[in-house]
């Protein structure tokens, strides 16, 4: 996805919480700075997982195969599932397989 102009640039640097919809008319938050993003997943009184939502998702959804990942699991199991995950993509480990596919698809 490009993004036209400077638009990235002031979104992510200074533009506040805002609403708008997806493709299908459905009414999202759209929220693009850092400590926002952060402060959000932070607070325990929302959640990625949409068994914990209201259901105003329904018209906008992944297939179930995609919407089980990690990125939709709320802590304890989102904390547990990526200690285990972590182990796997250390710096020394992502090097290493990044010089190995340097090599093999060279």
């Amino acid at each position: 996805m490009t993004v036209p102009g400077n638009l990235h640039a002031q979104l992510t640097g200074n533009a506040p919480p805002r609403r708008t919809q997806l493709p299908d008319g459905s009414p999202v938050w759209l929220v693009t700075r850092y400590a926002d993003v952060r402060a959000l997943l932070a607070d325990p009184r929302l959640s990625v997982d949409k068994a914990n939502g209201d259901g105003s998702w329904r018209g906008f959804s992944l297939p179930p195969a995609l919407d089980a990942n990690l990125l939709n699991m709320d802590p304890p199991h989102h904390t547990r599932i990526r200690r285990l995950v972590s182990q796997a993509f250390t710096p020394g480990r992502v090097e290493g397989l990044r010089r190995y596919l340097s090599v093999r698809f060279s």
